[in-house]
């Protein structure tokens, strides 16, 4: 289900750091880490939608920067 896109290629991921609800994207992260290896997580961080743009790069886009910010520590 992490894993799943949609009709345009976008991961839960994806929509969650395009909203402003860092509880939903925290929720996530306890999830992926209970459920994911590291390398699922790191493909998820790195997926591209249709338009070859990253979870990162949207966030960055859209001006997410708490978002950003915590992809970015879960990244690492």
């Amino acid at each position: 289900m992490f894993l799943d896109t949609d009709l345009v290629a976008e991961t839960v991921l994806l929509w969650t750091a395009k909203s402003e609800k860092l509880e939903i994207l925290q929720n996530l992260r306890v999830w992926a880490k209970e459920k994911l290896t590291a390398e699922e997580i790191n493909r998820c961080i790195l997926e591209r939608d249709q338009k070859g743009r990253t979870v990162l790069f949207k966030a960055a886009k859209l001006y997410k920067l708490e978002i950003l910010q915590k992809l970015l520590e879960w990244a690492k």
